[in-house]
């Protein structure tokens, strides 16, 4: 109920502010630091973990709403994965004043005509996990909430029975 709550905020201040707090960013340090957090999780849970981040990857940006999108993301990426030889791949590079941003795990994935509203307000894919699952289905509200305030974009593509893969765009 505490994290409904939070979620419910955090998306309340969101939506009614329209600003950010924008500081350097060493996008780079963050993923990482990310991944560090749910090292034990992943391991835990025998998710192979592959990591590709291209080094020095710089932004002027919320560094603690971007954290928030990571975390999002690797937490839906572990709780959504296959219970035996499950794997997430993340991704970061940056070109041409762009970078990327990927988030890649193997799972059940999501039926193609859901994709479009996985980004609504309390939507889950997975109706009948609803109460095993947890959460508050705001995430990824939330993460593409934050992506729009960075004048980012998001996408999300799946093969349905097979793997889901976020990826965020952002201008450098």
């Amino acid at each position: 109920m505490d994290r409904l709550v939070k979620n419910l905020l955090d998306l309340s201040t969101l939506e009614l502010n329209n600003s950010f707090t924008s500081s350097a960013v060493d996008l780079t340090a963050l993923v990482i630091s990310v991944l560090q957090e749910f090292d034990e999780i992943i391991e835990a849970a025998a998710i192979r973990l592959t990591v590709n981040v291209q080094k020095g990857v710089h932004l002027q940006a919320d560094e603690e709403k971007l954290r928030r999108v990571m975390i999002n993301l690797i937490d839906n990426a572990i709780k959504y994965n296959f219970k035996e030889n499950g794997e997430i791949h993340c991704f970061l590079e940056s070109k041409n004043d762009r970078l990327r941003l990927e988030v890649y795990n193997s799972g059940l994935g999501i039926p193609a005509e859901e994709l479009k509203l996985v980004f609504n307000q309390f939507y889950r894919v997975e109706k009948s996990r609803a109460s095993s699952m947890g959460g508050s289905d705001l995430g990824l509200t939330i993460v593409k909430r934050i992506v729009e305030l960075h004048h980012g974009t998001i996408e999300i593509d799946s093969e349905h029975g097979s793997w889901v893969r976020v990826c965020i765009f952002l201008p450098v």
